[in-house]
């Protein structure tokens, strides 16, 4: 009954940006057409920054919310 209830499946991963200033906690509307990813909200668990030669990368940790359940 718990895993009816709570095991969908939810958009999670990583992507690497430009530098950019973001805040773990922040939503984030995400849009990759390739992947099937379409206006998802998702939240910033991690923010990583690499900085190079070639110069300032972000890498964000990213998760969608779980659905509410009811009782």
């Amino acid at each position: 009954n718990i895993t009816k209830r709570l095991g969908s499946a939810r958009w999670r991963g990583s992507i690497e940006v430009r530098g950019a200033k973001y805040t773990p906690g922040e939503i984030i509307n995400l849009t990759i057409p390739s992947v099937g990813c379409t206006a998802q909200n998702l939240r910033i668990i991690d923010v990583h920054h690499q900085m190079t030669k070639k110069g300032w990368f972000t890498t964000l940790k990213l998760e969608e919310d779980e659905n509410v359940v009811g009782n």
